[in-house]
């Protein structure tokens, strides 16, 4: 199993956690396209949630909950940067750095 704890460094982890409750609860991506968006649904991206750090990064469903939640917090146009804050107060730029992290190691 590839551990996150194994891979990330506290800060990394700590804005994946707070992009995947961003994705989830937050105000950003209507129910109607979140499945259609993430390619899991809201209960999946949650599970992955409440488990994380402890999950597998080689996992399809974490894989994809993770990924897509960086992402779509960056490049979807939900236009509600005020609220993103509240989640990830780090903002965009380190969400991106997080991103580029993951690919450097493999993981995208």
């Amino acid at each position: 199993m590839t551990s996150p704890i194994d891979e990330l460094r506290p800060d990394e982890i700590s804005i994946i956690s707070g992009c995947l409750l961003a994705a989830e609860e937050g105000p950003f991506f209507p129910e109607w396209e979140f499945q259609t968006l993430f390619g899991v649904d809201r209960a999946a991206l949650r599970n992955v949630r409440l488990h994380w750090p402890d999950v597998s990064l080689k996992d399809e469903i974490v894989y994809v909950s993770i990924i897509n939640s960086l992402t779509h917090l960056l490049a979807y146009p939900h236009g509600d940067e005020k609220a993103l804050e509240r989640y990830v107060p780090q903002r965009r730029g380190k969400i991106r750095q997080v991103l580029d992290r993951l690919r450097t190691l493999g993981l995208t």
